[in-house]
């Protein structure tokens, strides 16, 4: 029971950076939300929230996408557009949970409470929630097999994020939705985690182990 109550309280801070980033989003783009779609233009984000972001001459170490000090971004010469757009919405993240210094290839980092909670901001940014639901509904209308390799290649495409992070997004995402269902079920009287029996007026409450 313990271990569904914390998995019930890290879901529940998701949601909580699902909404907050999408104000965030919703506050950039609130004159044009027709302009807000994948692939988020993070560098317009990012300028809109007053970060300065430029292209670093000097080399950085290979674990080393880019840096925040304050609100600058700078970014590593060695990069893919793809992670640039990472970079970025790390650089948010982070000033967002108060952090600031390398901001590094994940595959070379210890995850910590603070570099998942960035990564997760980031996937928030770059692929809210509401524009994957859009597009995984656009895309299932129009294919005859659903095939997740063949839909993550496209979604790589659609919101230029890199296909590593991408999938750590996908799977947190399912979560998070997966989630929600729950408490949709339980709102509508039918509690996911619990097991019903009748009571001694035989009708039926929930029991939880």
């Amino acid at each position: 029971m313990n271990d569904l109550l914390d998995q019930f309280n890290m879901l529940n801070e998701y949601w909580d950076f699902s909404n907050r980033m999408e104000k965030v989003l919703h506050d950039v783009y609130k004159e044009n939300l027709e302009k807000l779609v994948l692939p988020i233009d993070i560098k317009f984000v990012a300028e809109n929230l007053g970060f300065d972001i430029y292209r670093s001459n000097l080399s950085f170490p290979s674990q080393v996408y880019g840096w925040l000090q304050e609100k600058t971004i700078s970014l590593s010469p060695n990069i893919t557009y793809k992670e640039q757009q990472w970079v970025v919405a790390q650089g948010i993240a982070m000033h967002h949970l108060g952090l600031g210094g390398a901001i590094n290839n994940p595959f070379f980092v210890k995850n910590n409470i603070d570099t998942v909670s960035v990564d997760i901001m980031s996937i928030l940014l770059l692929l809210p929630i509401f524009l994957f639901q859009k597009d995984l509904s656009e895309y299932m209308a129009n294919t005859d097999h659903f095939i997740g390799s063949q839909y993550l290649e496209h979604l790589c495409n659609r919101s230029q994020i890199p296909m590593p992070q991408l999938c750590f997004g996908y799977y947190i995402i399912n979560l998070m939705l997966c989630f929600q269902r729950q408490i949709d079920f339980k709102n509508s009287g039918y509690d996911v985690m619990a097991f019903q029996e009748k009571d001694e007026k035989n009708e039926f409450i929930n029991i939880y182990l």
